[in-house]
């Protein structure tokens, strides 16, 4: 994950971890694949997705995503690349 897309608003909004499982399910990784990616335990993707959830007030996943990109801590960079 670039540095530079872990800013101070995010920061003061989620940790590290958090914002970089949200980028993770953004490209549609599921909780297993993530965990394998940064190696902690599913369940740990999923505690941290619901405390993420938590704090923008997000009910679902979905949701979740559509929160953190109004907010700014998920941006078009993060998202996967479109076809043309």
């Amino acid at each position: 994950m670039d540095e530079r897309s872990y800013d101070h608003l995010t920061e003061c909004l989620m940790t590290r971890r958090q914002h970089h499982i949200l980028v993770l399910m953004a490209h549609g990784l599921s909780y297993e694949q993530i965990a394998d990616r940064i190696f902690v335990s599913p369940s740990t993707v999923e505690r941290d997705v619901s405390r993420a959830a938590r704090k923008l007030g997000a009910s679902n996943q979905t949701a979740l995503g559509a929160k953190a990109y109004a907010a700014g801590i998920l941006r078009d960079e993060h998202l996967p690349k479109r076809g043309k």
